[in-house]
């Protein structure tokens, strides 16, 4: 059943409502001050909320699928090595990837090898990039040449162009003085287009020897970037050693293949003498055949001996075989005798650690509350509104509680209904229990007429909204947790309250 937790602004306390019986205003239930009002709207939308499992923030449940595509704390996998990280620290992640593909540092000159970043410094180290600098070697000089044959030529035309404007101006000047006043309007016009003409010349000079400087700028920028003199020298004085070695190589060759020449020459006389020997030895063979031919009729004697007694022993061991098979077979039946009493054993066994886990995990406690109406008037009247159940414990080694009872009703329930609490007691074993509890189970109030119209609440462990109420106690006990409307004080009667007495039973599972 969804509850509701109610803090009182005097005295904090706390109140636990379930839903349904927020229906009218709440008082609070030690010192009396109202501390809600009926508001069906907020309460609903504050029940609406969910807490991220990621970012602990509160979100609507019908954006929580879309929440996660954008929370910073949620998981997600590297597109690269595929292992697991949250959200706000995968960009830093993918930087640092071992397995992230990187461009090789060659490839602003043309290299286009890509890949992680230990084969990439395996590619870099190689003797891969001489063609491609000597290729931008080549084109620099050719560029440089070009740009300077350019340079030049554009200069020259400039300076004709600029030579010819000149005597042009000279000249226009001189025909302005003879020229008539009808005639002064097209002199002026001319001299107009010969200032605007040296203005462009001038312009075009300054803009050819800023390119001029940023070519050469670039040129001396390209020789440190890529190191390429140094390079290439590098490239020149590595063939050098390398015919170095080759040349050395070439002189041990001719050494080994003089002092081959001398132990062949060696082996050969071995050879010769190794011939020798074997005729002699080949000799000698003869007459040892000879000798193990009469050695050998002797041994067919002695093994046509050995082969009697064989066959005398096999004997014996066909009957010793027989003896064998049948202790054998008696062996065989006295094991399938002792594997079913090892199975039996096993199946008890397996029984009764069953059952202790069962009583280990669960248990049942039940309250009797006899002269109820003592007790309830007791209640009505203010001397005691609230009796308590004798502390019991969950196990042997087990958490400790207690119930609590508001026979005439507790908060905005009193008058109307049963109220029925679970309360967490400090006990001597919590050093080494799990915190919080959590468990389930029901409260039930006993039907004692029919014995089978009981009624009951689920109850569950609320770790979420009222984890203080499971945390391990710090004084002798914790805030009570439970129904202030258990069950209408008119119902009580006849099927609960019998003899002046109600049996309330607790059960509950540990998970």
């Amino acid at each position: 059943m969804d509850s509701v937790l109610i803090r009182c602004f005097k005295c904090d306390a706390k109140n636990l409502l379930p839903v349904q019986q927020l229906s009218g205003d709440v008082r609070c239930q030690l010192c009396g001050l109202q501390v809600f009002q009926h508001q069906k709207a907020g309460i609903d939308s504050h029940l609406e909320e969910e807490l991220c499992s990621y970012c602990n923030s509160n979100v609507d449940p019908d954006k929580i699928k879309s929440h996660n595509d954008v929370c910073d704390m949620y998981p997600i996998n590297c597109r690269f090595c595929n292992r697991e990280f949250i959200r706000q620290t995968m960009n830093v992640h993918e930087r640092e990837c071992d397995r992230n593909l990187r461009w090789c540092k060659y490839s602003p000159i043309g290299c286009q090898f890509q890949g992680t970043q230990l084969e990439t410094e395996k590619h870099e180290v190689g003797n891969f990039h001489g063609e491609l600098v000597m290729k931008l070697l080549l084109n620099l000089q050719t560029e440089q040449s070009s740009n300077a044959t350019v340079l030049a030529r554009s200069l020259n035309e400039l300076m004709s162009l600029k030579d010819d404007n000149s005597r042009r101006n000279s000249s226009a000047g001189v025909e302005c003085q003879d020229v008539s006043p009808s005639n002064n309007e097209c002199c002026i016009k001319m001299k107009a287009k010969q200032d605007n003409m040296e203005e462009i010349i001038s312009k075009q000079e300054i803009k050819i020897e800023q390119q001029t400087d940023e070519l050469m700028a670039q040129n001396t920028q390209w020789k440190h970037e890529y190191g390429i003199d140094s390079l290439v020298k590098d490239m020149f004085d590595q063939q050098s050693e390398k015919v170095q070695r080759l040349e050395e190589s070439l002189t041990t060759c001719w050494t080994v293949i003089e002092e081959l020449t001398k132990q062949q020459t060696e082996q050969c006389d071995k050879v010769e003498n190794h011939e020798n020997t074997l005729n002699a030895v080949i000799t000698a063979n003869n007459c040892l055949t000879k000798s193990v031919a009469e050695d050998k009729k002797f041994l067919s004697n002695k093994m046509d001996d050995l082969s009697r007694k064989q066959n005398d022993l096999e004997d014996d061991l066909a009957r010793d075989k027989d003896k064998l098979d049948k202790n054998c077979t008696q062996q065989n039946e006295m094991r399938q005798q002792l594997e079913k009493v090892e199975n039996n054993c096993n199946k008890k066994v397996d029984e009764m650690e069953l059952a202790w886990t069962n009583k280990r995990s669960s248990f049942e406690f039940v309250w009797k509350v006899e002269n109820f109406a003592r007790v309830q008037q007791s209640a009505k009247s203010g001397t005691r509104t609230v009796v308590y159940s004798d502390p019991f414990y969950s196990s042997e080694f087990g958490y400790k509680m207690r119930l609590m009872l508001y026979p005439n009703g507790n908060g905005a329930c009193t008058g109307t209904h049963l109220s029925i609490y679970r309360q967490m007691m400090k006990g001597r074993n919590d050093a080494v229990l799990k915190w919080p509890i959590e468990y389930t189970g029901d409260v039930t109030i006993l039907d004692q007429l029919n014995y089978k119209e009981h009624h009951s609440y689920k109850i569950e462990s609320d770790l979420i909204k009222f984890r203080e109420y499971y945390a391990k106690p710090i004084n002798e006990f914790n805030t009570g947790v439970g129904f202030p409307a258990f069950i209408s004080l008119e119902k009580l009667k006849p099927l609960y309250l019998v003899d002046d007495a109600i049996f309330i039973k607790l059960e509950i599972k540990m998970n």
